[in-house]
């Protein structure tokens, strides 16, 4: 392994060790709160960028049957171990990138900060396989990056405008739309500006 693999595999140890034990991202929960009391549709979701499993025990207690995916072969290593008793069964679990995946129809798409992480160049091609893979009146919710966000000098990550937003969700209806842009650390330690849009969103119904 090249040094520069071995600096890589340990920034993704100590970020999926810095978040053990905290709760799921919000915009799932509250996603799913909306799920449980005003949608009609089979409890299926897709995890984008899944990481260690973070919001993966929410989904389990809601019962939603669940395909997860990262690009990390480690976070992917973690989630067999963590969920052992439910792989194979209501959860699935592959490493693939977010620029090759292939999505399948569900109900619900979850995506906790891991779209920016996407190559610009693939961004709509993805984007069009979440709207099209999720059901009419099917949920998404997730996190995007604004254009004053510290990491937009990363140019193989995707930040959005308060028009992209608006471009992008055309087809859907927002339950949460919020927008911070503020300076805070990571969970690694890092201090940056945010700029970030959490977003529950419907796909409308035709």
């Amino acid at each position: 392994m090249q040094p520069m693999e071995k600096a890589m595999d340990k920034k993704w140890t100590n970020y999926y060790k810095s978040l053990e034990g905290k709760p799921a991202t919000y915009t799932l929960v509250k996603a799913l709160d909306y799920f449980d009391e005003n949608i009609d549709l089979p409890r299926t979701a897709i995890d984008i960028g899944c990481g260690h499993g973070l919001d993966i025990p929410e989904l389990l207690s809601r019962d939603f049957e669940i395909i997860a995916f990262d690009k990390e072969k480690e976070a992917i290593d973690i989630l067999n171990k963590r969920f052992s008793k439910h792989m194979g069964k209501r959860l699935k679990a592959t490493i693939a990138t977010m620029e090759e995946v292939a999505l399948s129809k569900v109900s619900l798409i979850n995506a906790s900060f891991s779209l920016p992480f996407c190559h610009p160049n693939h961004f709509i091609s993805l984007w069009t396989k979440i709207e099209k893979n999720l059901s009419s009146g099917g949920i998404f919710c997730g996190q995007l990056f604004g254009n004053e966000d510290s990491w937009t000098k990363n140019r193989k990550m995707t930040f959005h405008s308060n028009q992209n937003i608006k471009e992008l969700f055309k087809n859907f209806n927002f339950i949460i739309c919020n927008e911070t842009n503020s300076i805070s650390k990571t969970s690694t330690g890092e201090e940056k500006r945010w700029h970030v849009f959490n977003i529950v969103a419907i796909k409308e119904i035709k």
